[in-house]
């Protein structure tokens, strides 16, 4: 109806684990000319009970790093998942963009792995053909670290079992 929109009122309600709303959002240039507008729609899912008080602490803690006081409606806000989306109701429903957008936050969180773990600091990409091979390449190699960081662990803990075995002889082996 061209008002702002209340992310209160945008908010599952009672036992309504997904609220969706239509809304318009117009471009501006700098001087607050309309450019384009576009129909989306909002969909607010509720974050699971178990990661609800991680994310208000995530909230808390970030506003206390940055010194800033932090609103009851931001704490509030850490139990939703708010998204803006243009695909169509027909093809995807408000479920299955809440879990395209779970899928889509492994896959960042995969190639956040790829990053850390492997060293990578770029990621050059000729064609699509040689993007999923050097994809598949550091899976492999990503399931191998984790298999042989797994095993160490497991026969750390053997080891630590074990009385005769001296430390030297365990921090050798690690």
């Amino acid at each position: 109806m061209g008002n702002r929109i209340d992310y209160k009122t945008l908010r599952p309600v009672g036992r309504q684990q997904i609220r969706e709303t239509r809304c318009l959002i117009k471009e501006k240039d700098k001087c607050g000319k309309i450019l384009k507008t576009y129909l989306v729609r909002v969909i607010v899912g509720r974050v699971p009970k178990s990661k609800v008080k991680a994310a208000q602490k995530r909230k808390r803690s970030k506003a206390k790093k940055k010194q800033n006081s932090i609103k009851p409606e931001t704490i509030q806000n850490a139990g939703f998942v708010f998204l803006v989306t243009s695909l169509t109701e027909e093809n995807y429903g408000a479920k299955a963009i809440l879990e395209l957008y779970r899928s889509r936050w492994q896959i960042e969180l995969l190639f956040k792995c790829f990053k850390q773990l492997l060293k990578i600091k770029t990621i050059r990409i000729a064609s699509p053909k040689y993007a999923r091979a050097m994809i598949y390449l550091w899976l492999i190699i990503f399931l191998i670290t984790e298999r042989n960081l797994i095993t160490c662990k497991i026969t750390l803990e053997y080891l630590q079992e074990m009385p005769n075995i001296t430390t030297w002889r365990k921090l050798k082996f690690s």
